[in-house]
């Protein structure tokens, strides 16, 4: 049993939280949620392999599964999965995105 760092509750920790959510990854997924990895100066010179990484990286012993599942994975990710990616929202719940211009910068 440990404090969780979010809901500040005496719980028993889980060994993996993906510190980035899986779905940040989705353009660079192939075959069972695995990223391709490669070296592009090895693949130029004729060398080098590409390589299925599992996704992520990972931290543990700072959430527990409540908060990790439900409040981060449930809740807030997949918001932000919808809002980023494009998804059914409702209306009030759409992000207001407004660009702003620094005139001392070009």
């Amino acid at each position: 049993m440990a404090i969780c760092k979010l809901c500040l509750k005496d719980k028993q920790l889980i060994k993996k939280s993906h510190i980035i959510p899986n779905f940040m990854y989705r353009e660079m997924l192939v075959d069972n949620n695995k990223i391709k990895f490669f070296s592009p100066s090895e693949r130029i010179q004729g060398r080098g392999k590409i390589r299925k990484l599992h996704t992520g990286e990972y931290e543990g012993g700072i959430l527990c599964a409540e908060c990790d599942n439900e409040h981060l994975g449930d809740i807030y990710e997949n918001y932000a999965a919808r809002a980023i990616y494009g998804g059914k929202l409702p209306e009030n719940e759409n992000p207001i995105c407004t660009n702003y211009v620094n005139e001392n910068y070009s």
